[in-house]
């Protein structure tokens, strides 16, 4: 059994990676989530940008004002072919600057269908985030309750191995005192070493589905351990299809962002139109030049004088321009019609999702119901299959059936307990994907 002692104490030295240990309850956990996961982080920086670019500016209503300036020096040296032309040197310095204001009147309610446009992406950007919000919540219930699952079966498989070195040690006094064949000391042993493995592997599990909650969780320290305080048993809820289906059509994010979707088509079929439309702009502004020109200039004597000569030139303006589309070769009629596509294919989608999530809503109901037996039936099984392997453990200590008999019992009361806890899980699982359908999984 020393041997037996080290192979144990090897197979639990894998928990000390874990630095600390924490209790955490499954709506911690989501609050954790919430706060931490980075895909969830992520996608709110989407929505920052939506709400930030969301204004009137944007949309075209407000005034545009440019600053412009341009400066320019030149020299040249002039020696003409004709002889009425002046030869000399000039040297010119110009001084440009200009303010412009350009204000559009009227384009076809353009600016504020475009408004609209900004108003509903924002709106999509926020179902966006509240369906990977859903999505990280229900990872993060899976998850957690795939943890409790995964110790349930570790806990069924201790006590299973537990039993095996128990009936090792017995044999062994029992060889010593000959009651026990050697061969039956072996056959006991390879059966221990079998479980053994299975225990290693299953506390491998709970180790990876740990950390996989860490990360869910935004945990920097991956390896940190937590100690679930839910359990298996959760309560079920009385759901009927009806209110599901009522809900879905009301709260579905996937079909809001359908819906969403929709509506941005439709936008877009206006703002085309708005394209035939006249544009009518003001247009205003206040411009101003500084020159020097240093330049030869002959005099009647025949000689050449250098000369500097100063000049400005400023003033304002003001005026309204009427911009009529005419004819483009049929451009615009061709976008117009390609949005009236758009729109009936988003409404196409809309009506399939609609459809494609009342059938998922009546299978996951359906499987709700099923699991709900399920869990039923594997609690009887477990509690029979429990009672059965406390029996043969009796009949086994007094020599009424074999060791073979009693791994038998055994094994069947492993099977029935694994089955139990997987119907529970299954039965959470389909419970948490119906709140989610409906819309209420954030309630």
């Amino acid at each position: 059994m020393k041997k037996i002692s080290i192979i144990l104490l090897v197979s639990l030295c894998s928990f000390q990676i874990f630095a600390q240990k924490n209790t955490l309850s499954l709506q911690e956990a989501i609050n954790k989530a919430l706060q931490n996961n980075f895909e969830i982080q992520i996608i709110y920086q989407d929505v920052l940008d939506a709400q930030q670019q969301n204004t009137w500016g944007n949309s075209g209503k407000l005034p545009q004002v440019n600053i412009s300036n341009r400066n320019r020096a030149s020299s040249q040296i002039n020696q003409p072919a004709s002889p009425f032309s002046l030869e000399g040197q000039n040297d010119n310095i110009q001084l440009d600057a200009s303010i412009d204001l350009q204000w559009i009147l009227f384009n076809g309610q353009k600016v504020s269908l475009q408004k609209k446009q900004f108003d509903q992406q924002e709106h999509l950007t926020s179902l966006q985030y509240q369906l990977v919000i859903e999505n990280k919540i229900e990872e993060v219930i899976f998850q957690y309750y795939k943890i409790l699952l995964e110790k349930e079966k570790l806990d069924v498989l201790r006590k299973v191995h537990r039993n095996a070195g128990l009936r090792i040690s017995r044999i062994e006094k029992g060889v010593t005192l000959g009651e026990n064949s050697r061969f039956e000391l072996s056959r006991e042993k390879t059966t221990y070493f079998t479980d053994s493995i299975h225990l290693v592997n299953q506390k491998l599990t709970v180790e990876n589905d740990l950390r996989e909650l860490n990360f869910l969780l935004g945990e920097q320290e991956v390896n940190t351990i937590f100690i679930l305080t839910d359990n298996l048993e959760v309560p079920t809820l009385m759901l009927s299809p009806t209110t599901i289906i009522d809900n879905m059509m009301k709260q579905n994010s996937q079909l809001g962002i359908s819906q969403s979707l929709l509506q941005q088509s439709k936008i877009d079929i206006d703002i085309t139109r708005t394209n035939k439309q006249p544009i009518v702009a003001f247009e205003s502004g206040y411009q101003g030049n500084l020159n020097w020109l240093k330049a030869d200039y002959p005099t009647l004597e025949g000689d050449i004088v250098s000369q500097t000569n100063n000049g400005h030139l400023y003033g304002a303006f003001a005026g309204v321009n009427v911009s009529v589309p005419i004819f483009n070769g049929g451009q615009n009629d061709r976008k117009l019609q390609s949005s009236k596509i758009q729109y009936h294919k988003a409404h196409l989608e809309l009506e399939n999702k609609k459809l494609s999530l009342k059938k998922e809503a009546y299978q996951l109901f359906a499987n709700y119901l099923y699991n709900q037996e399920k869990a039923k039936i594997g609690l009887l099984g477990q509690k029979s299959a429990e009672e059965n392997l406390q029996l043969s453990q009796e009949q086994l200590d007094i020599g009424s059936i074999s060791a073979f008999d009693f791994r038998q019992v055994q094994n069947s009361y492993l099977n029935a307990s694994l089955n139990y806890f997987n119907a529970q899980y299954d039965l959470i699982l389909s419970q948490v994907r119906l709140l989610k359908i409906s819309g209420e999984i954030l309630k």
